[in-house]
């Protein structure tokens, strides 16, 4: 069975570790084994409530990104039902995806979802210091 995976974007303190503790409130009863794989450190825990021993976080340290072979053994050490990747809004989404695009990892991985996250409260001031960037990112994800 391949291990489904999420991806959760948005700009920092756009609401993405708040979107991941719903994702976790909804699976906790299904004793689903869930690796998160955080790319970034916001303001936002995960819920300790929703940690246990089929929940395990990982941080990826601040300016590296994932790679294949990091993914490759995150799915061969924890062979979990599901892993949830927190990534900054402001990286590309392509180089994630090219990532799990790969022959090794459409083995034993799918891509069921992706989530942007944008926090209508601060998009015009998004929108004033990216322009287009803010468009080309929301447009790739769709």
């Amino acid at each position: 069975m391949k291990t489904g995976i999420e991806i959760v974007t948005g700009f920092l303190s756009s609401g993405k570790t708040s979107m991941i503790n719903i994702i976790l409130r909804e699976d906790i009863d299904k004793n689903k084994k869930i690796v998160i794989i955080q790319c970034e450190m916001g303001q936002k825990e995960i819920n300790e409530k929703y940690i246990n021993e089929n929940i395990i976080i990982e941080k990826i340290p601040k300016g590296n990104s994932l790679e294949e072979m990091y993914m490759k053994q995150i799915v061969d050490k924890y062979s979990p039902d599901k892993i949830i990747i927190e990534q900054n809004g402001m990286e590309t989404i392509e180089e994630l995806l090219n990532q799990l695009d790969t022959k090794s990892m459409r083995k034993c991985t799918r891509i069921e979802r992706i989530i942007n996250i944008i926090d209508c409260r601060q998009f015009n001031m998004l929108m004033g210091i990216l322009g287009n960037n803010l468009i080309n990112k929301i447009a790739i994800v769709i």
